[in-house]
């Protein structure tokens, strides 16, 4: 038996019973109804969800032997006391957890879905139109070509498929979405076209903290560039910053997009 092991057999014998005397309870019911717990009663480890691990001489009136514990502590526990067992426990804790996460977070984000269907039909549809009508398409094509935009369409699949999203990636697409009443986006596909009009050698004076990155791993091709037209090339637009800096692995700068989001 390892360290860990051993050192939770303190909490069995604080409790005078043995650990082949209980039973670990694995289904919705018990993981939402039963006390919650803030830390594992087994090894301490802060909790996101909590499972029964019931003594055989448990009842209602009295469950004082009974321990929540924590998935890991699960898996460690019928690993070393009832092996034959432990694949079919975790296969079950593991759909618990998920069928719980996203009880949790529909009943939290009840709106998210529906949301997140808006704003990728605003953002593909919508807004492709608007921006034909507007004259800015090679603009929009930009956008889509974007990290921003990328991310936006990992986060929204992967809301549709796992019905869950972590908190600050539904804050995230909540945000956003607050956007499509006003216009935002459009505002967005404008300043590329603004940045455009802008050569490198005007946007540096605004922007030197980027463009000497830019420079940098590009000095290259800046030195050997005839009549230095390497600085008269088209600025960049915030999208084409952000896709430098995670193409090329630059993590010493980011690039806001939309106040507070990166």
């Amino acid at each position: 038996m390892n360290k860990k092991l051993r050192s939770k057999m303190t909490t069995f014998q604080t409790l005078n019973t043995n650990p082949m005397d209980y039973t670990v309870l694995y289904t919705k019911a018990e993981v939402l109804l039963r006390k919650r717990v803030d830390h594992c009663e087994l090894c301490g480890a802060a909790l996101d969800y909590a499972f029964p691990l019931v003594h055989k001489d448990s009842t209602k009136v009295n469950d004082k032997k009974d321990l929540m514990i924590g998935s890991d502590c699960v898996n460690n526990f019928m690993e070393t006391y009832f092996p034959l067992k432990k694949d079919f426990i975790k296969q079950k804790i593991e759909e618990v957890v998920t069928e719980t996460r996203i009880s949790r977070f529909l009943s939290d984000n009840p709106k998210a879905l529906s949301s997140a269907q808006e704003l990728w039909t605003y953002l593909t549809q919508t807004l492709a139109q608007s921006c034909r009508d507007k004259e800015l398409y090679q603009e929009y094509r930009s956008f889509l070509n974007s990290e921003f935009f990328h991310q936006i369409k990992t986060d929204i699949r992967t809301l549709n498929n796992k019905k869950y999203l972590s908190k600050p990636k539904t804050l995230k697409l909540m945000k956003l979405h607050k956007m499509i009443k006003s216009n935002g986006f459009l505002s967005l596909i404008k300043e590329i076209q603004k940045a455009h009009a802008e050569t490198i050698e005007e946007a540096m004076k605004k922007d030197p903290e980027f463009y000497n990155v830019y420079i940098e791993r590009n000095f290259r091709a800046y030195r050997q560039s005839s009549t230095n037209n390497f600085l008269f090339r088209p600025a960049f637009s915030k999208f084409e910053k952000q896709n430098f800096l995670v193409r090329n692995k630059i993590k010493t700068l980011k690039i806001e997009i939309v106040k507070g989001v990166f």
